[in-house]
Protein backbone atom coordinates (compact mmCIF):
# COMPACT_ATOMS: atom_id res chain seq x y z
CA UNK A 1 0.00 0.00 0.00
CA UNK A 2 2.03 3.22 -1.21
CA UNK A 3 1.73 5.90 1.06
CA UNK A 4 -0.02 9.66 0.10
CA UNK A 5 1.52 12.75 1.07
CA UNK A 6 -0.30 16.11 0.41
CA UNK A 7 1.95 18.86 -1.52
CA UNK A 8 2.59 22.05 0.61
CA UNK A 9 4.36 25.45 -0.59
CA UNK A 10 5.59 28.23 1.84
CA UNK A 11 3.55 31.73 0.38
CA UNK A 12 6.92 33.23 0.80
CA UNK A 13 8.47 31.16 -2.25
CA UNK A 14 5.06 32.79 -4.36
CA UNK A 15 5.71 35.87 -6.63
CA UNK A 16 2.17 36.53 -5.60
CA UNK A 17 2.58 36.98 -2.06
CA UNK A 18 3.04 40.85 -2.68
CA UNK A 19 3.14 43.96 -0.27
CA UNK A 20 -0.84 45.76 -0.52
CA UNK A 21 -1.12 49.78 -0.74
CA UNK A 22 -3.80 52.03 -0.09
CA UNK A 23 -5.10 53.50 -3.28
CA UNK A 24 -7.11 56.51 -1.32
CA UNK A 25 -5.05 59.50 -1.07
CA UNK A 26 -4.50 60.95 3.07
CA UNK A 27 -3.23 64.09 3.88
CA UNK A 28 -1.33 65.96 7.04
CA UNK A 29 -3.77 67.08 9.72
CA UNK A 30 -4.38 70.84 8.30
CA UNK A 31 -5.46 74.14 9.95
CA UNK A 32 -9.06 75.22 9.13
CA UNK A 33 -9.13 78.91 7.53
CA UNK A 34 -10.34 82.03 9.55
CA UNK A 35 -9.01 85.03 8.75
CA UNK A 36 -9.55 85.29 4.89
CA UNK A 37 -12.85 85.39 5.45
CA UNK A 38 -12.54 88.28 7.17
CA UNK A 39 -10.36 90.51 5.59
CA UNK A 40 -11.29 91.00 2.08
CA UNK A 41 -12.26 94.61 0.26
CA UNK A 42 -12.56 94.01 -2.69
CA UNK A 43 -12.84 97.03 -6.08
CA UNK A 44 -16.85 97.03 -7.02
CA UNK A 45 -16.57 99.83 -9.65
CA UNK A 46 -13.27 100.89 -10.22
CA UNK A 47 -12.16 103.31 -12.85
CA UNK A 48 -9.55 101.19 -14.57
CA UNK A 49 -7.25 98.68 -14.50
CA UNK A 50 -4.20 99.39 -12.17
CA UNK A 51 -1.82 98.71 -9.73
CA UNK A 52 -3.25 100.31 -7.24
CA UNK A 53 -6.34 100.77 -5.96
CA UNK A 54 -7.45 103.85 -3.95
CA UNK A 55 -10.10 103.43 -1.86
CA UNK A 56 -12.38 106.91 -1.20
CA UNK A 57 -14.13 107.37 2.64
CA UNK A 58 -15.76 110.05 3.73
CA UNK A 59 -16.06 111.60 7.07
CA UNK A 60 -19.49 112.09 8.77
CA UNK A 61 -20.91 115.63 9.38
CA UNK A 62 -20.79 116.84 12.82
CA UNK A 63 -24.43 116.67 14.54
CA UNK A 64 -26.55 120.03 14.16
CA UNK A 65 -27.78 120.26 17.92
CA UNK A 66 -28.44 123.78 17.58
CA UNK A 67 -31.93 124.93 16.63
CA UNK A 68 -32.35 127.12 13.80
CA UNK A 69 -34.21 130.37 14.41
CA UNK A 70 -36.77 131.88 12.36
CA UNK A 71 -36.16 132.99 9.03
CA UNK A 72 -32.36 131.76 9.55
CA UNK A 73 -31.13 129.43 6.42
CA UNK A 74 -28.93 126.63 6.83
CA UNK A 75 -25.20 127.17 7.11
CA UNK A 76 -23.35 125.07 4.57
CA UNK A 77 -20.53 123.30 5.54
CA UNK A 78 -17.43 121.56 3.86
CA UNK A 79 -17.19 118.06 3.35
CA UNK A 80 -14.31 116.42 4.33
CA UNK A 81 -13.08 112.91 2.57
CA UNK A 82 -9.40 110.61 3.08
CA UNK A 83 -8.25 107.78 0.79
CA UNK A 84 -6.97 104.76 1.19
CA UNK A 85 -4.43 103.20 -1.23
CA UNK A 86 -4.47 99.60 -1.70
CA UNK A 87 -1.60 98.00 -3.46
CA UNK A 88 -2.08 94.70 -5.63
CA UNK A 89 -0.64 91.61 -5.08
CA UNK A 90 -0.10 88.07 -6.37
CA UNK A 91 0.58 84.90 -4.89
CA UNK A 92 1.04 81.68 -6.56
CA UNK A 93 2.37 78.09 -5.86
CA UNK A 94 2.68 75.26 -8.28
CA UNK A 95 3.58 71.54 -8.17
CA UNK A 96 4.39 69.61 -11.39
CA UNK A 97 3.28 66.11 -12.19
CA UNK A 98 5.00 64.10 -15.05
CA UNK A 99 3.80 61.22 -17.62
CA UNK A 100 6.02 58.79 -16.23
CA UNK A 101 4.84 58.90 -12.35
CA UNK A 102 1.38 59.15 -13.64
CA UNK A 103 1.55 56.15 -16.26
CA UNK A 104 3.62 54.34 -13.30
CA UNK A 105 1.56 55.30 -9.88
CA UNK A 106 -0.76 52.90 -8.50
CA UNK A 107 -2.86 55.52 -7.38
CA UNK A 108 -4.11 58.70 -9.84
CA UNK A 109 -1.55 61.63 -8.56
CA UNK A 110 -2.98 64.91 -10.53
CA UNK A 111 -6.35 64.87 -7.98
CA UNK A 112 -3.80 64.70 -5.36
CA UNK A 113 -1.82 67.54 -6.99
CA UNK A 114 -5.33 69.66 -7.56
CA UNK A 115 -5.71 68.91 -3.48
CA UNK A 116 -2.16 70.13 -2.09
CA UNK A 117 -2.24 73.13 -4.50
CA UNK A 118 -5.63 73.91 -3.85
CA UNK A 119 -4.99 73.86 -0.41
CA UNK A 120 -1.89 75.89 -0.56
CA UNK A 121 -3.34 78.75 -2.22
CA UNK A 122 -6.26 78.62 0.73
CA UNK A 123 -3.79 78.57 4.04
CA UNK A 124 -1.25 81.05 1.77
CA UNK A 125 -3.86 84.10 1.85
CA UNK A 126 -5.34 83.09 5.13
CA UNK A 127 -1.32 83.47 6.68
CA UNK A 128 -1.44 86.57 4.66
CA UNK A 129 -4.15 88.37 5.91
CA UNK A 130 -3.36 86.46 9.70
CA UNK A 131 -0.09 88.36 9.59
CA UNK A 132 -1.43 91.81 8.37
CA UNK A 133 -3.42 91.58 11.65
CA UNK A 134 -0.90 90.45 13.89
CA UNK A 135 1.35 93.70 12.53
CA UNK A 136 -1.69 95.61 14.21
CA UNK A 137 -0.71 98.38 16.41
CA UNK A 138 -3.94 98.72 18.03
CA UNK A 139 -3.64 96.08 20.62
CA UNK A 140 -4.93 95.54 24.05
CA UNK A 141 -2.87 92.85 26.76
CA UNK A 142 -4.16 91.13 29.28
CA UNK A 143 -3.01 91.60 32.33
CA UNK A 144 -2.44 89.24 35.63
CA UNK A 145 1.81 89.54 35.86
CA UNK A 146 3.81 91.77 37.86
CA UNK A 147 3.72 94.60 35.00
CA UNK A 148 1.31 95.28 32.10
CA UNK A 149 2.55 94.59 29.31
CA UNK A 150 3.23 97.06 26.08
CA UNK A 151 4.48 94.27 23.34
CA UNK A 152 3.93 90.58 22.90
CA UNK A 153 7.79 89.91 23.62
CA UNK A 154 6.83 91.57 27.16
CA UNK A 155 3.72 88.74 27.90
CA UNK A 156 4.47 86.90 31.07
CA UNK A 157 2.94 83.50 31.97
CA UNK A 158 0.81 84.94 34.60
CA UNK A 159 -1.10 87.36 31.75
CA UNK A 160 -3.57 85.12 30.66
CA UNK A 161 -7.04 86.11 28.92
CA UNK A 162 -10.34 86.56 30.87
CA UNK A 163 -13.79 87.52 30.19
CA UNK A 164 -12.72 90.84 31.59
CA UNK A 165 -10.17 91.52 28.95
CA UNK A 166 -12.72 90.45 26.60
CA UNK A 167 -15.41 92.76 27.85
CA UNK A 168 -13.07 95.82 27.56
CA UNK A 169 -12.46 94.89 23.97
CA UNK A 170 -16.02 95.25 22.98
CA UNK A 171 -16.54 98.21 25.25
CA UNK A 172 -14.05 99.92 22.88
CA UNK A 173 -14.93 98.30 19.57
CA UNK A 174 -18.44 99.59 20.18
CA UNK A 175 -17.03 103.04 21.58
CA UNK A 176 -15.27 103.27 18.12
CA UNK A 177 -18.71 102.47 16.29
CA UNK A 178 -16.94 99.49 14.72
CA UNK A 179 -19.85 97.71 12.68
CA UNK A 180 -20.12 94.19 13.82
CA UNK A 181 -20.72 90.56 11.72
CA UNK A 182 -24.40 90.14 11.77
CA UNK A 183 -24.50 91.62 15.28
CA UNK A 184 -21.27 90.27 16.66
CA UNK A 185 -17.37 90.85 16.80
CA UNK A 186 -15.19 88.00 15.59
CA UNK A 187 -12.53 87.28 17.49
CA UNK A 188 -9.81 84.28 16.81
CA UNK A 189 -7.84 82.44 19.73
CA UNK A 190 -5.65 79.99 20.41
CA UNK A 191 -6.92 76.64 21.80
CA UNK A 192 -4.46 77.07 24.99
CA UNK A 193 -6.08 80.55 25.33
CA UNK A 194 -9.74 78.99 24.73
CA UNK A 195 -8.73 76.75 27.71
CA UNK A 196 -7.09 79.51 29.67
CA UNK A 197 -10.68 81.39 29.16
CA UNK A 198 -13.09 78.45 30.06
CA UNK A 199 -11.23 77.62 33.06
CA UNK A 200 -12.26 80.35 35.05
CA UNK A 201 -14.81 79.35 37.41
CA UNK A 202 -16.11 82.43 39.16
CA UNK A 203 -19.36 83.90 38.98
CA UNK A 204 -17.62 86.92 36.29
CA UNK A 205 -16.09 83.83 34.20
CA UNK A 206 -17.52 82.53 31.10
CA UNK A 207 -18.98 79.27 32.50
CA UNK A 208 -21.87 81.25 34.06
CA UNK A 209 -22.21 83.93 31.42
CA UNK A 210 -22.81 80.71 29.28
CA UNK A 211 -25.27 78.72 31.83
CA UNK A 212 -27.66 81.49 31.94
CA UNK A 213 -27.65 83.07 28.42
CA UNK A 214 -28.53 81.32 24.91
CA UNK A 215 -25.13 81.15 23.99
CA UNK A 216 -23.06 78.86 21.85
CA UNK A 217 -21.80 75.39 23.32
CA UNK A 218 -18.70 76.03 25.44
CA UNK A 219 -16.32 73.84 23.30
CA UNK A 220 -16.86 73.71 19.41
Amino acid sequence: MADFYSGMTKTSSLSVDQTAFEKLAYFALRPELYYDQFADVQATNATNPGATVTFTRFADLSPATTPLGEGEDVTPVAMSDSQVPITLEEYGNASVTTAKVRATSFLPVDPVAANLVGYNAGISIDTVCRNVLQAGSNVLYATGGTTDPTARNEVQVEDTLTISDIRKAVAQLRGANVPTVNGTYIGFIHPDVQFDLMSVTDAAGWRDAYKYTNATPLIR
